[in-house]
């Protein structure tokens, strides 16, 4: 595994812990409606076809991969038309 990469997905499990708390808390005050993953996540996951960028997103309960753009490979249904 290269450094870059280590570095990328020690950046997602933080931000993936930092997102699920955000979710849990937003279900807690009733507001159960999904939330959009941020900027800086959609930046890292559009630039990659990595599954393992992906499954950290989709893993986080209440929020939703970063919408497609023209171009962009994804791997899970869920994330929109390929």
């Amino acid at each position: 595994m290269t450094a870059r990469r280590k570095a990328v997905q020690t950046l997602f499990r933080g931000r993936q812990i930092q997102l699920t708390l955000t979710a849990s808390r937003a279900i807690e005050s009733g507001r159960p409606e999904p939330l959009f993953v941020d900027s800086f996540a959609e930046r890292l996951v559009l630039g990659s076809d990595d599954p393992y960028a992906l499954a950290l997103l989709e893993t986080a309960g209440h929020i939703r991969p970063p919408t497609p753009r023209p171009g962009a490979r994804f791997s899970s249904p869920a994330a929109g038309p390929s």
